[in-house]
């Protein structure tokens, strides 16, 4: 399932390091068979990943789709896992960290493909949004933080995620403004066609 969030959904969108999260999830199984508990948060990454994974599979690995309740037998596996790992995430929330922040975006992208944009998509942009501020990830490329790692180090892999996540948040943040000023600016005019049409077609069946 990993293999295909990585040829699909970070195919589009690469906030996830490949080599790293394999690493991951090797740790995770290995935990797993030593009977040890993984983190809320590894846990939350990795059911981020498999419900999303399970999601997009529905079309590419099931031409007629089964169903089970009247839902699709890939969106039952979906639906469980998001809200596991929102979970997982929420109660109690789990402190500030690159793999928190990489699970909070994938499943508001997926709660936005899910539900659309609903009040569960606003609450886990929130979350998401909050986290990313308090982590500064808006100031990875400020003169300041660049001295810092010049003069103490850092993990550039985890720097460059940041960088990734951080450009993701705030494209997707102006795509929905956009569409959202589009829809108000727009609305009245619609509003007046259909006024307009409806009062034409009024007057011309009373004729």
């Amino acid at each position: 399932m990993l293999e295909h969030y990585i040829k699909t959904f970070n195919a589009i969108y690469p906030i996830l390091h490949v080599p790293t999260t394999r690493c991951w999830l090797r740790e995770l199984y290995v935990d797993l068979h030593a009977c040890c508990i993984p983190s809320a948060t590894r846990l939350a990454f990795f059911l981020s990943i498999f419900a999303s994974s399970a999601y997009l599979s529905k079309d590419q690995l099931q031409p007629e789709p089964a169903t089970l309740g009247g839902r699709s037998l890939a969106a039952a596996p979906s639906e469980l896992w998001f809200g596991h790992a929102v979970s997982l995430l929420t109660r109690p929330p789990v402190p500030p960290s690159t793999q928190a922040l990489q699970a909070y975006t994938g499943l508001a992208y997926l709660c936005s493909q899910l539900e659309g944009l609903t009040e569960s998509f606003g609450i886990l942009t929130i979350f998401t949004l909050q986290m990313s501020r308090s982590m500064k990830i808006h100031l990875l490329d400020s003169p300041r933080c660049r001295e810092e790692r010049q003069k103490n180090g850092a993990d550039m892999v985890d720097v460059e995620v940041k960088r990734r996540l951080w450009w993701h948040l705030a494209s997707s943040d102006w795509f929905v403004t956009i569409i959202l000023l589009s829809l108000i600016f727009f609305l009245p005019f619609f509003l007046i066609y259909f006024l307009v049409s409806f009062l034409y077609l009024t007057l011309t069946r009373m004729t």
